[in-house]
């Protein structure tokens, strides 16, 4: 086995821990704690979509998923910078062998530094491609937006500080209409989505307006939220200040996924031939 498989396998698991984070948050949508209901503004016609959770999220039991997904990630980063140093190189001190880590760094003029601290041991003609994965290089206007650092702020915080505790999101994509009845020929009944809520926070017990459709047609329809299927946007978010500014957990993960994967296809000419 090479470094290179080894290090898929590691990117596997996080992929393991991706999907069972989104299963533990449709589970939990489908579990009963969130109710929808409709009823009609009688000054226009409209009828009023709402949602309400009864039950608190147990974000408990979601942060461990997103913990070990963030490990899985920056450690098999690590693990290709160990894997690419040379073992017979003297170290410069003592503790150099536990400095050895896959730099990632905010700013150009720290890159020097990171190098001498983490990469002393792999080949100058690999520095290069190492800074090409830097914050700085990919994102220069925000690297603090830049996939890497943030997996890089995450994991450490989770490390050594906290487990991400989030806020669960909900918000209203789309109503359909399904058939009250077989309608005469040439009769329709069209179903038109006047406003919808964007996703944002929902506390539980707070009864929240999601959005508002209107019947319009041949024959009155008398009980339309028989014939709605609302379609909603749920998920988390995690804090709203550094070092994720309050994005949506799974896109965002799954952003990072794909960042370190073609950190990891770029080396695997050289993982592929460590052991």
């Amino acid at each position: 086995m090479t470094t290179y498989d080894a290090i898929t396998q590691r990117l596997n698991r996080a992929d393991v821990n991706l999907i069972s984070l989104d299963e533990a948050l449709q589970g939990f949508l489908n579990s009963g704690a969130y109710i929808l209901g409709s009823q009609q503004d009688m000054n226009t016609g409209e009828h009023v979509i709402y949602g309400q959770i009864t039950t608190d999220p147990p974000v408990l039991e979601w942060a461990p998923l997103i913990g070990d997904f963030l490990h899985d990630l920056r450690s098999s980063l690590d693990h290709i910078a160990w894997a690419l140093t040379d073992k017979s190189l003297p170290p410069p001190d003592p503790r150099a062998w536990d400095r050895v880590s896959f730099p990632i760094v905010e700013k150009e003029p720290d890159w020097g530094s990171a190098v001498g601290r983490s990469l002393w041991g792999v080949d100058q003609k690999l520095h290069a491609r190492f800074k090409a994965q830097q914050p700085f290089a990919t994102g220069p206007t925000a690297p603090d937006r830049e996939p890497l650092f943030i997996l890089n702020r995450l994991w450490n915080i989770d490390k050594h500080r906290y487990s991400h505790l989030t806020d669960t999101f909900v918000g209203l994509t789309d109503v359909l209409p399904t058939s009250p009845v077989e309608m005469p020929a040439g009769w329709e009944m069209t179903l038109t989505v006047v406003s919808q809520r964007d996703p944002g926070p929902l506390e539980k017990n707070t009864v929240v307006e999601l959005g508002r459709v209107l019947w319009e047609g041949d024959f009155i329809v008398s009980i339309p939220q028989m014939y709605m299927d609302p379609r909603l946007a749920f998920g988390i978010t995690f804090d709203p200040g550094e070092p994720a500014f309050g994005a949506v957990v799974v896109p965002l993960l799954q952003e990072i996924q794909e960042a370190v994967g073609l950190v990891v296809t770029e080396f695997k000419p050289e993982l592929t031939q460590v052991p």
